[in-house]
């Protein structure tokens, strides 16, 4: 069973002593089953989250999506988000980033680029994680350009790219043979 387990089962021990979990500790046991792949428990809770009064926002949501991406259930994850946005939830960089990340892990490049697009019409702007996610997902649709393009306009926004924004774009380099340009950028 696991940490979801140990989660599900200190859930079950706060509910039969009467006391009554908040937005918070719903969403942390969400996004353990979510990342231990159990997704229909994730549903199962979701829903008695809202039987029992207590209302879900944003990071609760992120998590369930991000859940269904990281396992795979893209396509899951979008019929979701149209049922959530029906009951009024708006999508903020959080949901994008992990949307946009799960359509490049399926090789969906096209989509992901055009869902990043849809954000910057919405005047959402993207921060270092999604910048990353965006150098990446070029990177894999061979569009190397645009990944160190993404690079560029990051630090020209005054984002400091991470470690992993960093090792992202040396591998970008060197998997695709730009060996002396890798060398340069480390310099």
């Amino acid at each position: 069973q696991g940490m979801a387990g140990d989660a599900l089962k200190m859930f079950d021990e706060m509910l039969d002593r009467g006391i009554m979990p908040n937005v918070k500790i719903y969403t942390v046991l969400l996004s353990s089953l979510c990342n231990a792949g159990k997704i229909d428990e994730a549903v199962q809770l979701l829903g008695s989250m809202k039987d029992k009064g207590c209302l879900p926002d944003e990071v609760t949501y992120n998590a369930f999506l991000s859940g269904l991406c990281k396992v795979g259930r893209v396509n899951e994850a979008f019929q979701r988000l149209v049922m959530l946005q029906d009951g009024g939830f708006a999508l903020g960089l959080k949901g994008y980033s992990c949307l946009i990340d799960g359509l490049f892990q399926a090789r969906r490049f096209d989509e992901g680029f055009g869902y990043y697009k849809t954000m910057l019409e919405r005047n959402i702007s993207p921060d270092v994680v999604l910048y990353t996610i965006m150098i990446r997902g070029c990177a894999e649709a061979g569009r190397i350009e645009d990944a160190l393009s993404f690079l560029d306009v990051m630090k020209k926004k005054g984002f400091v790219p991470d470690t992993f924004c960093y090792n992202t774009v040396l591998k970008v380099l060197c998997d695709n043979g730009y060996l002396e340009r890798a060398h340069r950028f480390m310099s």
